[in-house]
């Protein structure tokens, strides 16, 4: 009998880096789209997968949506191809309400094989969303919203932040309350950090005190509750059957699995779980070697693809992918 299992793929592209974002991901970077996407499709196909079925499959980033319906659509027919793919699996993809407004395009997407999408609204006030570097309005959320549910769409999520410079609890009322009004099934809310290195952590005085984000909390579980959204996560809601089957995996299920050929390192098994728990003791990751440390937040997503330049980890390892290009999918699931 096949085990279960969850693909995530890291799409790190993006317009705009927001001031809070400490995940590993690449503005402006529009040349290098084709090249990722093969190099994931590279990795994918070197993937053993004997024994495994997918039943969630999830694009994360990043704004997978910026890389457009060709790129994603190609993208999901790689792993169709790479892996059994579970009757009814979950197949989510982030997208940014800018880069999510045509239905023809969601419709295409909807036809390749995504049944979920997750839209990252975050705020539905204007400032609000400028003061965090996002570059779409709330108004751009609603057309989203509109044209994800015209393209067939019947699984949606909105992505919220609560404790936003100078935000108060009237301010976040306001938001749940616009977030509600346009019926997800699904909605994570999520309490604002300032990391280091971000440009916000410059302004974390803004950011309201840990009191203030403990009763936004609390308001946004009994609002919910009481809306018929069931807190089924820390940060996460849902309608009854709406639950995110990707959110619900152990993230540290699948250990490794290994390459179908050498993968340039022979014999190694491929670590793909978060945290990086795979390998031999002392073996070095290889999409990371040891010099670039541990990994960083998300199990390692943000540091599991190297910066560009020379020298060892970068382009190094024998691997295929320029600078920068380093693929990134994790695993999860039952073992």
């Amino acid at each position: 009998m096949s085990r279960a299992l969850g693909i995530y793929i890291h799409v790190p592209f993006c317009k705009q880096k927001c001031v809070y974002c400490d995940f590993y991901s690449l503005p402006r970077r529009e040349d290098q789209m084709d090249a990722y996407a093969a190099a994931l499709r590279s990795q994918l196909f070197e993937t053993d997968f004997s024994g495994y079925e997918a039943d969630t499959v999830y694009f994360g980033g990043g704004t997978p949506s910026y890389l457009g319906p060709r790129r994603l659509t190609a993208l999901l027919e790689a792993v169709f191809a790479a892996c059994p793919i579970a009757p009814g699996a979950e197949i989510t993809l982030e997208a940014n309400p800018d880069s999510a407004a045509d239905a023809g395009d969601l419709a295409a997407l909807r036809r390749a094989g995504f049944n979920r999408v997750s839209l990252g609204m975050q705020s539905a006030d204007d400032g609000e969303l400028k003061s965090i570097g996002r570059v779409h309005t709330m108004a751009q959320v609603r057309s989203a919203v509109e044209a994800a549910r015209k393209a067939g769409f019947d699984n949606l999520s909105l992505d919220l932040i609560y404790g936003l410079p100078d935000q108060d609890l009237p301010r976040w009322r306001k938001n749940l309350s616009a977030a509600a009004e346009l019926c997800p099934e699904h909605l994570s809310c999520y309490g604002l950090k300032a990391e280091p290195g971000t440009p916000l952590y410059a302004r974390r005085e803004s950011l309201p005190g840990d009191e203030v984000q403990a009763d936004m909390y609390l308001e946004t579980v009994g609002f919910l509750e009481k809306r018929g959204w069931k807190q089924y996560e820390i940060s996460n809601f849902a309608r009854p059957g709406f639950e995110s089957r990707h959110n619900l995996k152990d993230p540290g299920g699948i250990r490794r699995l290994r390459p179908r050929g050498p993968l340039r390192l022979p014999g190694r098994p491929l670590c793909l779980g978060q945290g990086f728990r795979g390998l031999p003791p002392g073996g070095p990751h290889p999409l990371r070697d040891p010099a670039h440390g541990p990994p960083g937040p998300g199990g390692g997503v943000a540091d599991a693809v190297p910066p560009s330049g020379p020298g060892p980890g970068r382009g190094g390892l024998g691997s295929p992918f320029p600078p920068l290009l380093r693929p990134l999918f994790t695993l999860s699931g039952a073992l």
